[in-house]
Order: C-alpha cells, then structure tokens, then sequence
C-alpha cells in the first residue's frame, strides 16, 4: 500500500512507523523485511509478472532496508525485498500519480511531469 502516511498500525496493533509506503503479509500483518522508505508521498503502485513493483509519485530519493540514500526522480522500480532495481531510472521531472502495465510489458505512467528520461 502506498500514499501519504509514516505510520500505520496493522490489525489494530502497535503502531509502526512506514514512509509512504508498506508492504502486508495476507493476514493483515506488517511484512517487517520490506521498507523501500522514500522520502516522500506515493501516487501510484503496480506489481509487474515478475514481482518487481513499480512506485511512483513526489519523492526523489529511497533509503531501502536501512541502506543507502538512492535518488530517484518520482518513479522506481523496486525488487520483491524492496531494494531497488538499480537497472530502471526513467527520471520524470514531477509527480508520478498513476502506474498502468500493458500487456506487452510497456510501462504508461501519467502525472504532472512533462519530460522523461530513458
């Protein structure tokens, strides 16, 4: 789940912080391994066929797992442990607000940017 929130308290439990966005187990429990940590809110979120998770919105840089600072200019591609795939870095110069994946593997994003990098 993803959007403007830095905590959330999973099935009425103790509260835990999460920036922006946070990963469930499917009982409703916090998966712990799993904190990407930008630095700002979400807009958009979709999981490819492969696992990788696609994040988009206002953030520019994520501090996965406890680890480095990474920038990324409002939109990443995370892997399923919510490291970042270090091979996709589009770089929209503004808001991500909605993920979309085709059929044939293209990526449309939409938002309030007007340029990208490939």
């Amino acid at each position: 789940m993803g959007g403007r929130f830095t905590t959330l308290a999973p099935n009425g439990g103790a509260t835990v912080t999460r920036n922006y966005v946070a990963r469930l187990n499917v009982d409703g429990t916090l998966d712990a391994a799993f904190n990407p940590n930008p630095d700002s809110i979400l807009g958009g979120i979709a999981v490819q066929p492969d696992g990788k998770i696609l994040i988009g919105g206002a953030f520019t840089a994520l501090t996965p797992n406890g680890g480095s600072v990474i920038s990324r200019n409002h939109l990443a591609r995370l892997n399923s442990d919510g490291t970042i795939d270090t091979a996709f870095n589009p770089g929209p110069n503004g808001f991500v607000r909605t993920i979309l994946l085709q059929p044939d593997g293209r990526i449309l994003i939409g938002g309030g940017f007007h340029l990208a990098y490939a």
